[in-house]
């Protein structure tokens, strides 16, 4: 497995070969990118600031396509927190998301903590 920071917190570790090849994550954790062979997941999008920086269009998108995504497979978005949920639209715009999964009900099909 290999580990590696979407916005500047670099670092690499490897693992027993698994079925997750790549780990794309934030020093925060959001967002998030997972790939397996056949699957991307991605946990929350980070913010956006106007029509100056959306996360999701700017890294996220990229960052996916960088790992060979052509598109998500399932998003899950923590809550509605500009932080954790401002790029969601930006990343539609930029990849096709399959399935999204949220606790803000807008913006998928719900989901919450037990």
């Amino acid at each position: 497995m290999k580990l590696r920071s979407i916005w500047s917190f670099h670092f690499q570790t490897h693992f027993p070969p698994t079925d997750f090849p790549h780990f794309e994550a934030t020093p925060y954790l959001s967002p998030v990118l997972i790939k397996t062979r056949n699957h991307v997941l991605a946990y929350d999008t980070g913010p956006t600031f106007g029509s100056r920086f959306d996360a999701g269009e700017q890294i996220v998108a990229p960052a996916a396509r960088q790992m060979g995504a052509r598109h998500i497979d399932h998003l899950i978005v923590s809550h509605g927190d500009n932080d954790h949920a401002g790029g969601v639209n930006g990343l539609k715009r930029a990849l096709d998301i399959w399935h999204l999964s949220s606790s803000v009900p807008r913006l998928g099909r719900d989901c919450h903590a037990l």
